[in-house]
């Protein structure tokens, strides 16, 4: 046989053995696309998965219930289709859950089968977790779990479905709401936060005056918009309420040296920036309010003390200048540390009220006269309005159209997503442009450092990517921004993210059953 007739036969023999590896090829994909269809059914019922519709580099999930899903599918649809022209792939899972466990296995699978998953959304009525036995992965909260309610011992998390390998067991369903399960984690379980993917919820508060389905579906027209805008990150406000960093002006006013390093843009023009402190006001969050309303904001940072329902602002006494009443008559400081003393005092009885007013009377100089019943009676009124405007409750926000693009809230319990109404989705799915909001759902350390890496946003850093390197077990997003608009980039996946079976997966363009 001559060469060339030798190398005609090895290049029909490899050009055979191209075309079975192609076959066979393909043939593995079917075999591990009907696998996923099986593990992914097991159990699910009526659960549908809605593909990418073609392949993208990193993948992206949206878990919602089915009623919601159906009542706002224009909306959700939309969103889906900006975050594809981002070249984010975005699936689509929706269902009815009553068992978390079934919903994380559900996740767990599509993870398994996606790589490259970046970040996970949940929208609408998705169960809520809360955990015990994991203290320790928490900044500040401590409280005996077996001494206090279960209700109050728990951390809300959603750290139970982003981090697969934690392991926990079930020890109860809220009795006031069903949707809350309580969870303990193993002793056997690892024992530190790793998340696989970043993750949010979009969940409106149920206590606004207008249905939840209604606010998510608002929110989200904002959000499409957004995506599309240029708006790179150079305007932000930050807040510092009273006790945080120890009242500390040393550590708010370097703070301020190590944003600039962070966030250059916003320092190009005195605009572009603001640092506020409670002490520049006896009723700071008035002005507060003022900056909130201010259009252009990028973002808006609270270090403060709160509650699921309060912002926590000026504290018990005022800072130490003019007070202006609606009457005109001006009030010193001293006055007003009057005020606040006779506020503190009415909540106090029996021995506590005592010595409440011992101490008033030994290290403030106030007299016995001060404290006496028919004086405090007759000031009742005026002291009730002055501890109105201390303060920042649910109730004022409504009335607040708020325009940062992100709200972080470095306090306590102002993200506790489990309650009725909670401060951030106050700030999230009102009548403004906050698209993002942090917050926390227990007690969170004053002194942690909140706005570590915070310059990857003004990079183009998806926001999720910054929140999984910096969360604790309290902390999350309310709601989702994978961009800041007009970003100089995004964040591109890490080397061998994509997998073969992605592209099969994607292209099938179909909806498929659990």
């Amino acid at each position: 046989m001559s060469w060339s007739k030798q190398s005609t036969d090895w290049k029909f023999i490899c050009g055979k053995v191209s075309e079975m590896k192609r076959f066979f090829g393909i043939a593995a994909f079917f075999l591990s696309f009907l696998s996923f269809l099986a593990v992914v059914a097991e159990g699910a019922g009526t659960h549908t998965l809605v593909p990418a519709g073609k392949h993208f580099p990193t993948q992206f999930l949206i878990v919602v219930d089915r009623a919601t899903y159906q009542a706002a599918e224009q909306e959700i649809l939309a969103y889906k289709a900006v975050l594809g022209e981002e070249e984010l792939g975005t699936w689509i899972l929706t269902g009815t859950w009553n068992d978390p466990d079934q919903l994380r296995e559900e996740i767990r699978k599509i993870y398994l089968e996606l790589p490259a998953l970046e970040g996970v959304v949940f929208m609408g009525d998705i169960p809520i977790v809360r955990v015990q036995n994991f203290q320790h992965a928490t900044t500040a909260f401590k409280m005996n779990e077996e001494t206090f309610p279960i209700t109050e011992a728990s951390v809300t998390s959603d750290r139970f479905y982003d981090d697969l390998d934690l392991e926990f067991e079930r020890t109860g369903v809220d009795k006031d709401n069903p949707m809350i399960f309580f969870y303990r984690l193993k002793e056997r379980s690892p024992q530190k936060i790793q998340s696989e993917f970043y993750s949010a919820r979009m969940l409106p508060p149920s206590d606004m005056g207008t249905d939840r389905t209604t606010l998510l579906k608002k929110y989200l027209v904002r959000v499409v918009a957004a995506h599309r805008e240029q708006n790179p990150l150079d305007r932000f406000v930050i807040f510092n309420g009273h006790g945080y960093n120890s009242d500390c002006l040393t550590a708010w006013q370097n703070e301020q040296l190590s944003i600039r390093e962070q966030l250059p843009a916003a320092f190009a023009t005195s605009k572009g920036n603001g640092f506020y402190n409670f002490r520049q006001d006896p009723f700071m969050k008035f002005k507060l309010f003022n900056k909130l309303q201010e259009k252009g904001t990028d973002l808006f940072v609270f270090h403060e003390h709160g509650a699921f329902n309060t912002q926590y602002i000026n504290g018990e006494y005022a800072a130490p200048n003019l007070l202006e009443f609606p009457s005109g008559k001006a009030t010193g400081p001293m006055a007003a540390l009057g005020i606040s003393v006779r506020n503190s005092y009415r909540r106090y009885s029996g021995e506590r009220a005592e010595k409440f007013r011992e101490q008033m009377m030994s290290e403030y100089g106030f007299t016995s006269e001060f404290f006496n019943a028919p004086t405090l009676d007759s000031l009742k009124g005026n002291d009730s309005l002055f501890a109105a405007n201390v303060n920042i409750v649910l109730q004022e926000l409504p009335k607040v159209r708020t325009e940062p693009r992100i709200s972080i809230f470095d306090a306590c319990y102002n993200g506790s997503f489990h309650e009725p109404g909670y401060v951030a989705g106050y700030h999230v799915f009102g009548e403004g442009n906050t698209i993002v909001t942090q917050g926390n759902t227990v007690n969170v350390l004053q002194d942690k450092w909140a706005l570590e890496l915070l310059g990857m946003l003004a990079e183009g850093v998806r926001v999720g990517f910054w929140h999984k390197d910096i969360q604790y077990l309290e902390t999350h997003l309310r709601s989702y921004l994978p961009v800041l608009p007009g970003g100089p980039g995004i964040a591109e996946p890490e080397p061998g993210g994509k997998c073969p079976e992605n592209k099969g997966l994607e292209e099938t363009g179909e909806k498929l059953p659990f």
